[in-house]
């Protein structure tokens, strides 16, 4: 049997290095869904295999980023994306973004333990002082996940996205190192 790729593990799901079967499986797909394409603030370019084992390659060479694939841990079956982009040792800060395009698994669990996982990972392992990430103000569910696990609002980016005919505004979430240390949503990281 093949051996897991596990990065970062938690309970219902676990976070591990994309690969070029999983660029060929359901993961380039999503970036084909204009409704995933719109809430992320992406063009809509036709999105192939061979696009997103290029974009895994690109993002591989980049060393300010850390792109992860949210997986379930029973079935090992690819539900989304997760990463740390813009990472920055000097000023100890990174942005995040997920995407869980398995509309099967969009209940907010899966997404909300994977966020949980990689905001452990970069404050308490990459020892960043802060995340931050920004969403659309119509997006409730990155908006509750962003609640939940205690990250603060910070600001609103007026009319920073069209969306379906008309702009809306963005806003703008951060978690800092301090805040989270106390946090009760920490996980622990069970890495095999």
């Amino acid at each position: 049997m093949k051996k897991k790729n596990h990065f970062l593990k938690g309970n219902r799901v676990y976070l591990s290095y994309p690969t070029f079967e999983d660029a060929g499986k359901d993961w380039f797909n999503w970036f084909n869904d204009p409704e995933i394409n719109s809430l992320i603030g992406k063009y809509p370019w036709p999105n192939s295999v061979s696009d997103q084992k290029k974009y895994i390659d690109d993002v591989r060479r980049n060393k300010d980023r850390l792109l992860l694939g949210v997986k379930i841990t029973k079935n090992s079956k690819m539900i989304g994306v997760i990463s740390l982009s813009k990472l920055n040792s000097h000023h100890k800060s990174a942005e995040s973004s997920i995407v869980i395009g398995n509309s099967k698994y969009k209940n907010g669990i899966y997404a909300l333990e994977a966020l949980a996982l990689l905001t452990e990972f970069g404050l308490m392992r990459l020892n960043l002082n802060r995340i931050f990430s920004s969403t659309l103000l119509i997006n409730k569910n990155a908006h509750n996940l962003n609640n939940i696990l205690g990250w603060r609002k910070v600001g609103i980016c007026k009319k920073s996205h069209y969306y379906k005919g008309q702009y809306v505004d963005s806003v703008i979430y951060e978690i800092l190192k301090k805040d989270w240390i106390k946090s009760k949503k920490r996980p622990s990281l069970n890495n095999e």
